[in-house]
């Protein structure tokens, strides 16, 4: 009878705030354009995943775009189905062309969803 050796993989989320207290954050940054439609399924499992493994209440996908825009939904636990008090958002930054300016809209949108903007769709 053979045994099987389980795959190792390591969680590397691109930026986590405030790893070790009660309002951690993870975002994780993607370099592909949605142009108007829905993050994979994958993307969803691997920002649940930070969800659990960091314990995090929030979570956000980051994806360049043209526009700069904000979404948020919740999860729904699998047994009960009742709203679980952890969100996961989708953030479209717009490229700019001038770093400064990008670096700032980069700044101000993330400034707005860790401040105020969770509470809002």
């Amino acid at each position: 009878m053979e045994t099987s050796v389980g795959l190792s993989f390591k969680i590397r989320p691109d930026i986590v705030v405030n790893k070790e207290k009660a309002d951690c954050v993870v975002l994780d940054t993607k370099w592909k354009n949605l142009n108007g439609y829905n993050p994979s399924p994958d993307d969803l499992r691997q920002m649940y995943v930070y969800h659990e493994y960091y314990n995090a209440k929030r979570v956000a996908l980051i994806y360049p775009g043209t526009i700069t825009s904000k979404s948020s939904g919740i999860y729904l636990d699998p047994i009960t189905s009742k709203e679980i008090e952890k969100e996961c958002s989708v953030i479209s930054l717009s490229v700019e062309t001038k770093i400064r300016a990008w670096q700032k809209n980069i700044y101000e949108t993330f400034n707005y969803w860790w401040t105020k903007g969770h509470d809002e769709s």
